[in-house]
């Protein structure tokens, strides 16, 4: 498998024309490539860094690259309420021109008797003078609990706009900027490309687990696991990714909403599999790091761990560095089950790591049963570690708990210097989040331990 690359989101066109919006522009959301990496400000006179050393073997022996999978031809689709002839036929080709088919509708009555079985992606409201129909529209769409999104237009200064707004983000309906007419036509027509874009993240048509599947959209990456200490990276966490080829990066809690249970098995079981490669590939390059990746209890019940290790741990004689992440909840729901897993995953060289772990709720023999290697500090405890309050005494807690059973103590979600500073003072071993780096796919991952020389050899 060849190292992977980091693929660039599209950026918006710029607009054409003058859109009129009523109201802000709403905020652009921040580059979601964009690594946050722990290190300490330069300081006045020092050197500067030595060149990271000679690059290592790559990952996976290099392979021709497969052929990118053709997107599939999402057709999205748009109700118009209450416009014109004119600005109709001015909606009609921006519409077109964005790829979406559209359904004109007189009012708020013949939408509601002309609703497709699929509901469309956006529904264009247009307010007039007085505004009842439109008001009508949007009382519809909330009963519906339409899930698309709203865009409402109106003439430039109408008033009634701004408060059908707030109206329909009352009643949780997505809206968009409203746009005044009259139309400027491309800077329409770019409007609508860009939420072509946006309804694939959401609503009816949005990007699922199914179609990442399918289409060989689905990337595992890996965030870095730091010694709280000496700053080295001491393990790594898998995050299942999906890349779309028109849109880029789908937050994993949009494609996985309503994702089948199907779909949930094979996306565990590719997670597995990559995971596997991953931490063998690592043993192979002598790499000290401990590969961890999120099992359900399904997945200890139902997928084939020692058959799929025994495949794809290549080299027998090389330690195999892997961790299951297993919830509390899940393990006190099913501890018999989970303790006899435990142990027949340690003759596989597989540590067992309990997440959201909260003391008192697993007894010290349940633990030592278990015999977690790690015990990982939920992200709620470890934001208010720094404030000198009942965080911090638990974060410590919770570290003494795993010094008694010979655990490490993991802090989830760690984003400010100040935090990783009191989960020191509070005894833990280890910590992830943002502060030290994002998840990233194997590639950049590796480049990220050459330049910090921070894997023990």
């Amino acid at each position: 498998m060849a190292a992977l690359t980091l693929p660039r989101l599209p950026h918006p066109p710029p607009d054409a024309g003058d859109v009129t919006l009523f109201g802000a522009n709403p905020a652009q959301a921040g580059d979601a490539n964009a690594d946050i990496m722990w290190s300490p400000p330069p300081q006045p006179g020092a050197p500067p860094e030595r060149a990271p050393p000679p690059a290592r073997p790559a990952i996976h022996p290099p392979v021709a690259p497969a052929p990118a999978p053709a997107a599939p031809a999402f057709t999205l689709m748009a109700c118009t309420v209450g416009h014109g002839a004119g600005d109709m036929r001015i909606l009609a080709t921006a519409l077109a021109a964005a790829g979406i088919a559209h359904k004109a509708c007189e009012n708020s009555a013949s939408l509601a008797a002309a609703w497709p079985a699929r509901a469309p992606d956006m529904v264009i409201v247009d307010v007039a003078p007085g505004g009842v129909d439109a008001v009508d529209t949007l009382f519809n769409l909330a009963e519906r609990k339409y899930d698309g999104m709203v865009l409402l237009t109106g003439e430039r200064g109408n008033a009634m706009v701004e408060g059908l707004a707030r109206t329909a983000q009352r009643h949780a309906l997505h809206t968009l900027p409203a746009v005044a007419r009259p139309f400027n036509p491309d800077a329409l027509r770019n409007l609508l490309v860009r939420q072509q874009n946006e309804a694939l993240r959401h609503g009816p048509s949005k990007v699922q687990l199914e179609d990442g599947l399918k289409h060989n959209w689905i990337e595992f990456w890996y965030q870095p696991k730091i010694d709280l200490r000496s700053k080295r990276i001491v393990g790594v966490e898998s995050f299942g990714r999906l890349i779309h080829p028109k849109i880029g990066l789908v937050p994993p809690n949009v494609f996985l909403r309503g994702a089948s249970e199907t779909d949930l098995f094979i996306l565990g079981q590719h997670a597995l599999i990559h995971a596997v490669k991953t931490a063998s590939d690592f043993a192979d390059l002598g790499l000290n790091v401990q590969v961890g990746i999120n099992v359900s209890v399904r997945t200890l019940r139902t997928l084939p761990v020692a058959l799929i290790i025994q495949t794809h741990h290549r080299n027998k004689t090389r330690k195999l560095r892997l961790t299951f992440d297993v919830n509390e909840a899940d393990i006190i729901a099913d501890s018999g089950f989970i303790s006899q897993r435990a142990r027949a995953l340690r003759d596989l060289g597989v540590e067992l790591a309990i997440d959201d772990f909260q003391s008192g709720r697993l007894s010290r023999t349940d633990l030592e049963h278990l015999a977690p290697a790690e015990l990982k500090i939920p992200r709620l405890v470890v934001a208010g570690s720094d404030a000198g309050g009942i965080e911090a005494r638990i974060c410590h807690t919770i570290a003494d708990v795993a010094h008694r059973i010979a655990a490490r103590a993991v802090a989830v979600g760690v984003e400010r210097a100040s935090q990783a500073t009191a989960l020191v003072q509070a005894g833990c071993d280890i910590g992830q989040g943002f502060l030290f780096g994002d998840a990233m796919p194997t590639g950049e991952l590796l480049q990220l331990m050459r330049q910090r020389s921070s894997v023990e050899r």
